[in-house]
């Protein structure tokens, strides 16, 4: 999430056409819509994999539901790139990615370390 915040906050950053697009079109448009609905499938699957392996590992409570988190994960990156194209700085962004993390059900394998 921090990457996340870094990336988005560079000078030099490339701004997302599938957002940009889904942000504009995706209400009126079925071919955007459906798109825009894979593409937050596959990121969410990403993420779910990357949480059910934090499970496995004992860092994440295992009674998480992977799916909200992942899809919540989704929508807080995607809302972290529309906040930085219009114009949120850097200190804001890393603040989000910050609070954001606090919303994972760590263990106590994981706090003690």
């Amino acid at each position: 999430m921090l990457k996340v915040a870094l990336v988005l906050s560079a000078d030099d950053r490339q701004d997302s056409l599938f957002t940009k697009a889904t942000v504009e079109l995706g209400h009126r448009d079925t071919d955007v819509a459906a798109s825009a609905l894979d593409g937050f499938t596959r990121l969410e699957g990403i993420y779910r994999h990357c949480i059910i392996d934090a499970q496995r590992s004992g860092e994440i409570s295992a009674d998480a539901d992977s799916h909200a988190l992942a899809a919540y994960f989704v929508a807080v990156t995607r809302g972290m790139e529309v906040l930085a194209t219009a114009g949120v700085g850097r200190a804001e962004l890393t603040a989000i990615a910050t609070t954001s993390l606090a919303a994972l059900p760590l263990t106590d394998h994981t706090e003690s370390a």
